[in-house]
């Protein structure tokens, strides 16, 4: 069964969200989905892997981040790391209240800056018992480079453009001032719960491999890194999300 809610984040915010697999009488692991940056919780692949999790007895839940491209509340300009992981919290908050959740088996699947607010978000809850990070953003300086940084300080703001929306819109220089606050080689030395990182290669947009092998090797927990080759940073063929899917899955039976 699929669900629709609505969650206010600590700013008052509202947090649009879905749920799939709630079944009445029954207690399940859950599954929550994070996009990245330009993301949201319609997009093919996160739908895809919500139904496939769904049907494979889990529950998946996926929400729209404030400040962002889905239906969440707050403007895209204001978008930042730190707004992301206060509404994962919130949604955590909720999930772990739902009746068929149970709360001892909860599982974050991030992608890109999802990713990074996954991990952010694991290293410091003890509920979370299990990490999937796909694609995830690391280096937060390096992995903006390409985006003119002494411009967009100077103008104090950037256009952006979505593919997936096929829109421009301006972003605050804030958002990249707010992801260099966090020690991020730090947070994931702390994980200790086992990390799942599912990478592409040759994709051509996908996240810098050096910059994911520098993760990976800062993780002490148990842990694994599945290399794709061809798999673009927001997968779309059908071969790649089923791949991706049974490698999660996999994952989830041993350690859920």
């Amino acid at each position: 069964m699929q669900e629709k809610f609505e969650v206010k984040n600590k700013k008052g915010q509202k947090i649009a969200g879905i749920v799939d697999g709630i079944e009445a009488g029954k207690k399940k692991p859950a599954v929550i989905l994070l996009h990245g940056f330009k993301g949201f919780s319609k997009m093919g692949y996160i739908e895809y892997w919500a139904k496939r999790f769904s049907e494979e007895g889990l529950i998946a839940v996926r929400f729209d981040a404030t400040n962002g491209l889905g239906e969440s509340g707050g403007d895209i300009y204001k978008c930042t790391p730190s707004g992301h992981l206060n509404d994962l919290k919130s949604v955590i908050n909720y999930v772990i209240g739902l009746d068929g959740v149970d709360k001892d088996r909860l599982c974050l699947l991030g992608t890109s800056m999802g990713g990074m607010v996954a991990f952010l978000e694991a290293s410091t809850n003890e509920s979370i018992k299990l990490l999937i990070l796909h694609e995830p953003t690391y280096n937060w300086a390096k992995e903006n480079m390409n985006r003119d940084l002494e411009s967009w300080e100077r103008e104090g703001s950037k256009v952006i453009h979505s593919g997936h929306k096929d829109i421009d819109f301006k972003i605050s220089y804030n958002f990249y001032k707010d992801g260099l606050k966090y020690n991020n080689e730090e947070a994931v030395r702390r994980l200790k719960c086992p990390v799942l990182v599912i990478t592409g290669k040759d994709g051509g947009d996908n996240t810098a491999m050096e910059s994911t092998q520098e993760m990976y090797d800062n993780i002490s927990s148990e842990k694994e890194m599945i290399v794709i080759s061809g798999v673009p940073h927001s997968p779309k063929e059908e071969n790649h999300l089923k791949e991706i899917s049974e490698k999660v899955l996999g994952w989830i039976g041993k350690y859920l």
